[in-house]
């Protein structure tokens, strides 16, 4: 069967419905025949961007941060790994959630709990108040990026599902490029405050879009998915398929290895370096027009070489990262440019293996979309904030400390990308993980 078969076009130009559910559950959704290509990569573009908004937008404000509050440098990497345990750990709620009661009712929630929060980090008077508001953040983070992995597998088999992932990653890196420009211009003229406040005006105007615009896309409810037992059987199974993890660790690796950097580098580069915060928006700026290289190399060698083939490709990236983080160490120490350099290697290569992974990680899984997404961000998020506490509990205020922690990341991700997922990495759809209700 081809990859169209079960999403073909309806008679109004709009995504009819998907292949034959099981009648259990199933709920009438006449909306989605009017959801077009345009509404869904629109969908993923704003709701993945509420990542790197949430992070590249305030990361230049951190040391104005630091001195406002009166805080180390290790308090604010602590306040940064919460937010991102919360984020990780919640998503175990929120797929279930998400499968059991819909993708667009778990989206407002999750969107009106990420507002609310960072109303109240952009207010907060200490440092214990913007701890727990940004942690209640992450918690609604979550919830959207559930369910944005969610609705790409709802709607699309998983060799379209990725081409799709990639148009939008493409178009997201917009908003990648632009989070730390606005940032750096936002905190020099305002602080950490203002930058925030970009950020709940972000999550507001993306909340509006959902709310107005986008249809349920679930192919069915599961009346059990939030009851313990058949939850976990669900994650149990879900957990022993290898093609899972395969596409879980690439993600793992090469997302903590962009969190470890992102987490300390401030500190590196306006202190050890001394550059402005304008300067260091201008480095993850290049990291994100990197990224978007690597997603458009990923749309070109799908069609020449398929999903296992991109990723193996994009491990030429990975490896000359390793190095150009590695070899400054020995020979003199890193300059702005070695590591800056060091970063976009990563990225690029991360661009390319990041959309083919993300829907890799729910393709046998076309019932348990929620569950099986909500599992791997987990895991995801949870190795995300080791690396992070990893890289705080040695960093010495360097750029050395912080090369050689992601070095060892980066290598983990490309081993992956060459290993397991060759091996592993054939979306071939299974059946239900968890048994249905009578």
């Amino acid at each position: 069967m081809s990859s169209r078969a079960g999403r073909r076009q309806s008679p109004a130009g709009g995504l009819a419905p998907l292949a034959k559910a099981p009648t259990v559950g199933r709920m009438p959704s006449p909306s989605r025949a009017a959801l077009t290509h345009g509404m869904v990569i629109a969908a993923v573009v704003l709701l993945t961007g509420l990542q790197p908004v949430s992070t590249d937008l305030y990361l230049p404000g951190l040391p104005t941060l630091r001195s406002d509050f009166g805080v180390s440098a290790s308090a604010v990497q602590m306040a940064h790994s919460l937010y991102v345990l919360c984020f990780g750990f919640s998503q175990l709620a929120w797929g279930p959630a998400s499968d059991r009661f819909g993708r667009r009712p778990t989206l407002g929630l999750g969107l009106a709990m990420y507002v609310g929060a960072g109303v109240v980090s952009l207010l907060a008077g200490s440092m214990p108040v913007f701890t727990i508001a940004r942690a209640v953040q992450g918690v609604g983070l979550a919830a959207c990026m559930v369910c944005v992995r969610a609705l790409v597998r709802d709607l699309y088999e998983p060799h379209e599902g990725t081409r799709v992932t990639a148009a939008a990653m493409s178009i997201f890196c917009v908003i990648a490029i632009g989070a730390p420009l606005v940032g750096g211009a936002v905190a020099s003229a305002w602080g950490w405050r203002g930058a925030l406040g970009v950020t709940a005006l972000y999550g507001c105007a993306t909340m509006l879009f959902i709310v107005t615009r986008f249809p349920e896309t679930a192919r069915r409810l599961n009346p059990q998915a939030t009851r313990l037992a058949p939850l976990l059987r669900t994650y149990a199974g879900i957990v022993r398929h290898p093609g899972f993890v395969a596409w879980t660790a690439l993600m793992a690796f090469g997302y903590g290895a962009y969190f470890a950097f992102y987490a300390a580098s401030s500190f590196t580069y306006v202190g050890q370096f001394g550059v402005s915060r304008n300067a260091y928006g201008l480095v993850l700026a290049g990291g994100s027009i990197a990224y978007l290289a690597g997603t458009l190399l990923c749309r070109r060698w799908l069609a020449a070489h398929g999903v296992r083939g991109t990723v193996a490709r994009a491990t030429v990236f990975s490896t000359l990262s390793v190095l150009m983080f590695v070899v400054p160490v020995f020979h003199g120490g890193h300059t702005f440019w070695t590591l800056s350099i060091a970063l976009w290697l990563h990225l690029m290569g991360y661009g390319a293996q990041q959309p083919c992974a993300q829907v890799g990680m729910a393709g046998p899984f076309p019932l348990e979309a929620g569950a099986a997404t909500a599992l791997g961000g987990c895991i995801l998020a949870v190795g995300a904030a080791l690396s992070g506490m990893w890289l705080g509990s040695s960093f010495d205020g360097t750029a050395n400390s912080i090369a050689l922690i992601v070095a060892v990341l980066v290598a983990g991700c490309g081993i992956t990308a060459l290993t397991l997922v060759q091996r592993y990495g054939a979306a071939t759809p299974v059946l239900p993980v968890a048994s249905s209700p009578p």
